[in-house]
């Protein structure tokens, strides 16, 4: 049976969902938890947990080795938590830092609390990377685990899709040459980054690192793509609302003009009650009809 490379085409480009069935079911039974903030705290502290655990076990190879531990258990934890969150809630998994709900300022500190996990995780990644060898019992102190092929196969391979889609179009390709693309460049990754770990650390203890590294590599991918979300939302919602906030203003600047202070240079007239006046004029003025209102008294 040949694969129908038109709908895998139009489900990759997101017009076509054939998972339709699993998103409706997440939807139906995760939506309360998805839409409280539980889910949110415990990716957050998981994250960021590594932070203080890394610190304190710099001076002790026993407590990274516990740690790492640690990591291979929590990390994918969070990774099932956050596809979680985009199967059942898509668009809206950001709604939790989006500023029609929290005001700009309230959306604006969530976003930089986003950005501080993405900070975390691109360390634990390094961390990861470069203690990975050690912990696998590699030998050789030149040894490194390469993860860095995997990233970029799985920033590619997205980009690539869409190339691929643009030339199919314009040059009257086949319907599977993007499919073929996309996975070309995310198998090309992965392959790559597979065959040099197995080259350092052996076939048994290889694969299941480079799991690791992929999960913990597509966790941080994806939380990128929450915080662009965040930070597209919040940006549309400063260039509406600053046009409207900066006409408010005009507008009260223009009609309802605030009270200019005294100019020290400016000469004034008193009249006999010691009243300030702008002219000479009205200080008469008003000493003459002080003086009418006393004569007819």
């Amino acid at each position: 049976m040949e694969p129908d490379f038109q709908t895998l085409t139009a489900f990759m480009s997101g017009t076509v969902d054939l998972f339709a069935s699993i998103h409706q079911w997440c939807a139906a039974n995760l939506s309360a938890f998805y839409l409280s903030a539980t889910p949110y705290i415990l990716i957050a502290v998981i994250v960021l947990a590594f932070m203080p655990l890394r610190l304190f076990a710099v001076q002790s190879s026993v407590v990274w080795r516990w740690v790492m531990v640690a990591m291979m258990v929590l990390f994918p934890l969070a990774f099932v938590l956050e596809m979680g969150a985009l199967l059942t809630l898509g668009w809206e998994v950001i709604w939790w830092c989006t500023p029609d709900t929290y005001g700009f300022w309230g959306a604006l500190w969530r976003v930089f609390l986003l950005i501080l996990v993405l900070v975390v995780q691109f360390v634990a990644m390094w961390s990861f990377s470069h203690s990975m060898p050690g912990y696998l019992g590699a030998t050789d102190p030149e040894a490194s685990f390469h993860l860095s092929p995997a990233l970029w196969g799985l920033v590619l391979c997205y980009p690539a899709f869409w190339l691929a889609m643009f030339l199919t179009a314009y040059l009257h390709l086949p319907t599977s040459v993007p499919v073929w693309i996309f996975c070309l460049v995310l198998g090309a990754g992965l392959l790559v980054m597979f065959v040099r770990n197995v080259g350092h650390f052996g076939w048994l203890k290889a694969p299941l690192a480079c799991l690791l590294g992929l999960v913990v590599s597509v966790g941080f991918i994806v939380t990128i793509a929450i915080f662009l979300m965040a930070l597209t939302k919040l940006t549309v919602y400063a260039l509406i609302n600053c046009p409207i906030i900066g006409f408010s203003f005009y507008l009260q600047s223009k009609y309802f003009p605030a009270a200019k202070p005294p100019d020290p240079n400016r000469m004034l007239f008193y009249d006999k009650d010691g009243m300030a006046h702008n002219t000479r004029l009205e200080a008469d003025l008003r000493d003459a009809a002080k003086m009418r209102r006393e004569g007819k008294k």
